[in-house]
């Protein structure tokens, strides 16, 4: 599925768990979202056919971007 695929609810409620304990919101606010692997290579994908098309590796950068946000506005309250 293009590298994505839903949490499980037993992972979930473990990763909500922690979040708590950890008070790490934008992570619990994440778990509602799918799952998707990150490849250190995905410039170079030795996979054929590559396991993440292009186009699910540039939807990935805005979750990158809301995530860094989330952490500097944490620190900022």
């Amino acid at each position: 599925k293009n590298g994505t695929a839903a949490i499980p609810s037993a992972i979930k409620k473990d990763l909500r768990s922690v979040a708590k304990i950890l008070n790490i919101e934008w992570v619990e606010r994440g778990i509602e979202e799918d799952a998707m692997i990150i490849c250190p290579r995905n410039s170079n994908c030795p996979r054929d056919p590559e396991c993440v098309d292009n186009t699910a590796k540039r939807k990935a950068t805005p979750n990158l971007d809301k995530i860094r946000v989330g952490i500097i506005d944490s620190q900022n309250k």
